[in-house]
């Protein structure tokens, strides 16, 4: 059970995009018949696309890429903007596996998100090998206008 990746941990700040597990409640962040669907196609060679150059840092800071992930897992992702930018929250978008299956809105449903991050607790996962990316955009300050994404794609096991 290595880990690779894994998207954020929670602890609750003052506002939440969505309805947050409380918690000891448990949610999943793939479901059984998505990871199904994503490992019955042939597995397809492909690089994992690298971060956006100029776009804001994706930083996963829980649980520990190093360590095995074990399900129900928390998950904390930090979102690092260049100093003439702010992160657009909004523009959030995550996606599962190689064929991209969007589970954004089951991430918001769960998970607390700022500017400054995203955490969620208790996501279960099915034992396996899982790819997710994260995709978000910052605006610059100056024009309010001129926008750079940042995408992230992370490799674990669990």
């Amino acid at each position: 059970m290595h880990r690779r990746f894994f998207l954020s941990a929670l602890s609750i700040p003052l506002f939440s995009s969505g309805s947050v597990a409380l918690e000891g409640e448990t949610w999943s962040l793939v479901t059984v018949d998505e990871f199904e669907r994503e490992n019955s196609q042939p597995p397809i060679n492909q690089p994992i696309p690298a971060e956006v150059p100029n776009g804001p840092t994706i930083v996963v800071e829980q649980p520990d890429e190093a360590k095995a992930i074990k399900s129900p897992v928390s998950v904390q992702i930090a979102f690092r903007p260049h100093a003439d930018a702010k992160i657009d929250k909004a523009s959030l978008k995550v996606m599962y596996g190689f064929f991209g299956i969007d589970i954004t809105k089951r991430i918001i449903e769960h998970a607390v998100l700022t500017e400054t991050g995203l955490t969620a607790q208790n996501a279960q996962i099915p034992a396996g090998q899982h790819k997710v990316t994260i995709e978000i955009s910052e605006i610059l300050i100056s024009d309010n206008v001129t926008r750079r994404v940042g995408r992230r794609a992370i490799n674990f096991t669990v």
